[in-house]
């Protein structure tokens, strides 16, 4: 795994855990009031996308490592542009939210719904860079179906 790439997962993965505790905090915001919750379906969303790439991220950086085996490139590939596809869509969904909402700069849980769009689509970006580039790693017959070399692995 070159340099550069290593930052980037690296960066992805702690924006992914700050969304994932910004996430919960506002899921938490809206939980306990009534029998139902009021929750934004996108604030949701926001959640499961910060889990579901801590586990890519796991997927990605450790199975080349630990269980060489059980990892395959085309599955990587395909769930790094799941991923990116996710959290675009996250972020699109919290910003429209917002959009709908009359005087959002007078509350504070606006300004985190904000913070979490913008890591949102830092995140987005980050997995955008990781698909194309191991794409293109790929599209060059970097990898092998072992995956006992190639960008994710120290071989």
């Amino acid at each position: 795994m070159t340099s550069y790439m290593l930052i980037i997962h690296i960066v992805a993965a702690v924006l992914t855990v700050f969304e994932l505790v910004l996430g919960v905090y506002l899921v938490s915001l809206f939980a306990g009031y009534g029998e139902e919750s009021l929750t934004p379906a996108s604030t949701g969303f926001l959640v499961f996308n910060a889990v579901w790439s801590i586990l890519v991220l796991a997927y990605i950086g450790l199975s080349p490592r630990i269980a060489p085996r059980t990892f395959h490139e085309l599955v990587a590939l395909a769930l790094e542009w799941l991923t990116m596809l996710f959290w675009f869509g996250g972020s699109v969904a919290i910003a429209s939210f917002l959009k709908a909402i009359p005087l959002c700069t007078v509350y504070v849980q606006c300004h985190l719904w904000r913070t979490a769009t913008a890591v949102g689509f830092i995140n987005w970006l980050a997995f955008l860079a990781l698909a194309i580039h191991d794409t293109m790693g790929f599209k060059r017959g970097r990898f092998t179906n072992t995956g006992a070399t190639g960008s994710h692995t120290t071989a």
